[in-house]
């Protein structure tokens, strides 16, 4: 039963991870102006450059965490459900810390504008507010489905 929990908390951390990822770029698109996109398909090179840096990051952190546990799990053997399972939690650590890097550089680019006495703010003035707020609960969100996973896999074997 306990692992049955760990599976569910495990993959509500992987799509609450990567909804508070995207979340976190959509808004930095959205603070430099571009609010509408076409998936696929031809958008503005800001977000292209956005979106390109973003797989690059991902897809090179997810494959360092992946190739790091499976050579730690030929050293030190884990139960085969838990290593299925912590598989699992690298895409989610991988739009984590992405989604918390996309954090950091809005919350710098919010303050260099706001410090900027040139450039205005082209939002409405608690559209910065708002997106921290909710990105906080997102990302509270995340941390408890961590808390959980984690609690719940020191019951496995």
């Amino acid at each position: 039963m306990l692992m049955i929990g760990l599976i569910l908390a495990s993959i509500a951390l992987f799509f609450a991870s990567a909804k508070a990822h995207g979340r976190q770029l959509r808004l930095e698109r959205e603070f430099e102006g571009h609010y509408s996109v076409q998936f696929g398909g031809k958008n503005h090179p800001w977000v292209d450059a956005l979106w390109r840096a973003e797989r690059w990051r991902f897809w090179c952190l997810l494959a360092a965490c992946e190739i790091a546990l499976l050579a730690l799990s030929l050293k030190h053997p884990f139960s085969w459900k838990l290593l299925l399972v912590a598989m699992g939690w690298i895409p989610a650590f991988a739009f984590s810390i992405t989604g918390g890097l996309s954090l950091l550089r809005l919350t710098k680019a919010i303050i260099a504008r706001s410090r900027s006495s040139t450039s205005h703010i082209n939002l409405r003035p608690d559209w910065a507010v708002t997106a921290i707020i909710t990105s906080s609960l997102w990302w509270i969100l995340v941390l408890i489905l961590v808390l959980a996973a984690t609690i719940l896999s020191k019951f496995q074997n």
